[in-house]
Parts: structure tokens; C-alpha cells; sequence
């Protein structure tokens, strides 16, 4: 048989009205031994709060869903995007349900996944950013629950780094430590918004600079594994070869190391290199010149304009954009003679 507040006052001779005040921490009024007592009763008793009555009496769960692909190129869940979010979700004394969504069911009419389909969860934060099924959008709209994209780029309602300012100040720092033939390197097929957002704040910074950027280091549906590190070769053994390349990721900067090594090339000598990742990159014993994507910070904001957005339904929120923060490595020196 449940526990309730009346067995609970019982016991500890104390009203039910004021184990209710105990229980929910609006006693501060009380003697501290009366609250100690009641407190101390519960926990004898095994007391756990009615959650639905809770729900129903404040109008909230007091739980938000983060919402996953089953597709790992399509939605991934770094360390420090889970820590942002538990820490803020810990502050604010709320809960989170994972659901992950199937993407070959969302085009079954007859399939919506629980979350979407019942009320049990005040708002979602969306952890899908890739080649995302119109119909999965469509579900999303259909639940009307508040929600706050995470690493895509919308008009609204979305939270996501400023891969553009990152890719400006890649090329900034490449340029102030002398390098004028500075290349853009990206070898997989992604479409994600990052790509451009990275290599047009390189242009950016080039043009500033009054040089050209350097057509970007790639091939139309991206460069198959196992043709990777030659195309990398391929491009360091040209004669006008950049003296300094900013790797989309942490697989380009990977292959460019390991194709300059086997050229008897000296990454930071004779050739300069930055990359953007979630945490300091260090390859082949070399820290890598890095911009840090925040991403313990997009977690804790995106929940807090999650929150937001749950108190003002009708009202959406303008697209925020997290700066990145940098990593000083080895691998940028002046260029050689």
C-alpha cells in the first residue's frame, strides 16, 4: 500500500497540512525539529511523492525528452553536450527521458513514437541535425511541445556554435603567424550547415587579408575510406602546395598528419594545421592547434531556452549562437623560408 501524508502525520504527530508544508519545503516556519521529525518519518516509511498529482497540481512534469537519432551520422550525443545538460537539468531540479526515434519507421503513418504521441514531458530538446525526414519534423509540429533544436541552423527556437566566427578565427591566427597560401580541407560526404558555416568565415578572413581563398581541398560526395590519406598525399606533393591547412575535422586533420609524415613533412614546421573538435586533438603525439566546439555550454543553454520557451509557448526564440573557445597546440609556426 502507498504511503501518504496522513499515515506519515500519524506517526510523527505533526498535522497532515503541515507534513504537506514539510514535504513540499514551504516550512521554513516550523520548529526544525518538528521538520526533522516528519522528515525523518518519511524516510522510515518510504515516502515517494505522487508524481501525477504533482503534475496535475502544477501543470508540469517536470521532465524534458531529449530526442536522438537511431542514425549516428544523423544525431550525435557528446560528452560535455550530456554534462551541460544534466548540470542545468540538476539546477533546475528536472528529469530527462531519452527517446530515440527510428528513422525507417517515421514514414509508417501509423507509427508516432510515445513521447510525441502523450503527455509526458513538458518540452523536447532535439539532438537531430542531419538529413532530418520531413516526417519526423512533421510529428514534432503535430505534438506542440516546446522545443529547441540543438546544432542545426533555423530561424528560431534553435541553439548551435558559431562555426563561422571559429572558421574566421582559424584563418586569422593562420595569417598572423605569416601564412599567406592557406587551404580549406573537408573529405567526407556531410551536408550538415557546419561545413559551409566554417569555410566561409576562412573566406572571410582571407579576403580581409586581400588574398584569395583557396578552393576548398575536397571532391563532390566526399572522398571514399581508403582513398583518404592519398588524396591528402596527393595534395602536400603538389609543388604550390599550401603552407598551412585548417581540416574541417578531426578525420581530415588525422589523414593530413599521417600523409605528411610518410612525405618526411614536419607538421608545424614545414607545414601548419588547426582543425575544430569537442576537445583538445593531439595526433601522432602532436597537440593540434584546436577550436573547441562548446558544447557543455550549448547544453546548459539550450535547456535554459527550453525552459524559456515552455513558459511562453506562443512566443519562439531567436536562433543563439555559442562562441567557440581555442586550444593552442604545436602545429602553427611561421612558414619556412
Amino acid at each position: 500500500m502507498p504511503v501518504t501524508m496522513k499515515m506519515i502525520a500519524h506517526q510523527s504527530g505533526v498535522s497532515r497540512p503541515a507534513v504537506s508544508m514539510i514535504l513540499n519545503g514551504k516550512a521554513d516556519h516550523l520548529r526544525a525539529d518538528t521538520r526533522k521529525r516528519v522528515l525523518a518519518v518519511a524516510r522510515q516509511l518510504g515516502y515517494r511523492p505522487n508524481g501525477a498529482a504533482l503534475a496535475i497540481k502544477q501543470g508540469r512534469f517536470g521532465s524534458i525528452a531529449l530526442l536522438l537519432s537511431t542514425q549516428p551520422f544523423r544525431s550525435e550525443l557528446p560528452a560535455g553536450l550530456l554534462s551541460g545538460i544534466d548540470e542545468e537539468l540538476h539546477r533546475r531540479d528536472l528529469s530527462l527521458t531519452l527517446a530515440r526515434l527510428p528513422d525507417e519507421r517515421l514514414t509508417d503513418p501509423n507509427f508516432v513514437p510515445r513521447i510525441l504521441r502523450e503527455y509526458v514531458c513538458d518540452g523536447l530538446l532535439i539532438n537531430y541535425f542531419d538529413k532530418i525526414p520531413p516526417a519526423m519534423e512533421q510529428l514534432i509540429e503535430a505534438s506542440r511541445l516546446p522545443k529547441i533544436w540543438i546544432n542545426r541552423q533555423c530561424d528560431h527556437d534553435c541553439i548551435l556554435p558559431d562555426d563561422m566566427k571559429a572558421g574566421h578565427d582559424a584563418a586569422v591566427r593562420m595569417l598572423q603567424a605569416g601564412h599567406r597560401r592557406i587551404g580549406f580541407v573537408k573529405q567526407t560526404s556531410s551536408t550538415h550547415y557546419s561545413v559551409a558555416h566554417r569555410y566561409a568565415g576562412y573566406c572571410s578572413a582571407m579576403r580581409d587579408a586581400g588574398l584569395a581563398p583557396l578552393p576548398m581541398f575536397e571532391r563532390d560526395g566526399g572522398i571514399p575510406i581508403g582513398e583518404r590519406v592519398q588524396a591528402s598525399r596527393s595534395w602536400l606533393s603538389s609543388p604550390d602546395r599550401p603552407t598551412a591547412m585548417i581540416a574541417y575535422g578531426n578525420l581530415e586533420a588525422t589523414n593530413i598528419v599521417f600523409a605528411a609524415n610518410t612525405l618526411g613533412l614536419s607538421v608545424g614546421r614545414d607545414l601548419s594545421l588547426s582543425t575544430f573538435a569537442d576537445h583538445p586533438c593531439n595526433l601522432l603525439d602532436q597537440w593540434i592547434d584546436t577550436q573547441l566546439v562548446p558544447e557543455h555550454a550549448i547544453g546548459k543553454q539550450a535547456v535554459s531556452l527550453l525552459e524559456q520557451r515552455i513558459a511562453n509557448r506562443d512566443q519562439c526564440i531567436e536562433a543563439v549562437t555559442v562562441p567557440f573557445a581555442f586550444a593552442e597546440g604545436q602545429s602553427c609556426k611561421p612558414p619556412q623560408a
